[in-house]
């Protein structure tokens, strides 16, 4: 093989890696729109956020994603099947996907939503723990 071959052969493998990289999801959003770095993901009917070099920030591992400050400031509403929780602007999980319900914040007073966990009334302080209220009654 002469250069020019090895030199097409190159092209069409750094190509081909290139645009392997930019299908590993089924589509991407826009970056920035959720959080400035952060761009949308969707695979296999999932959603989760990568950065801008590509690296998964959330896993697409969840059914819905809500936006920032919807709920809570720096909190993001996800969903997983029928559970509902919240991930921070780390991408940790801070309020697993456990709950069937989340409320506004506000809803009960102090800013703190109602919230239904396997069928109990409670509200979620602000750390992300779940406080049972038929516990106090």
């Amino acid at each position: 093989m002469n250069k020019l071959s090895y030199i097409i052969v190159a092209i069409i493998l750094i190509s081909a890696f290139q645009t392997g990289a930019q299908t590993a999801y089924d589509s991407t959003g826009v970056e920035g729109d959720y959080l400035k770095g952060w761009t949308l993901v969707k695979k296999a009917g999932k959603y989760g956020f990568i950065d801008k070099t590509g690296k998964e920030i959330v896993a697409p591992e969840y059914d819905y994603i809500d936006r920032f400050g919807e709920y809570r400031k720096n909190w993001l509403l996800v969903k997983k099947g029928n559970y509902v929780g919240f991930i921070d602007k780390t991408g940790k999980e801070i309020v697993p996907t456990e709950y069937q319900s989340i409320g506004q914040y506000g809803e009960y007073g102090n800013e703190l939503p109602a919230v239904n966990k396997n069928g109990r009334n409670g509200y979620i302080d602000n750390k992300g723990k779940f406080n049972d209220l038929e516990e106090y009654h």
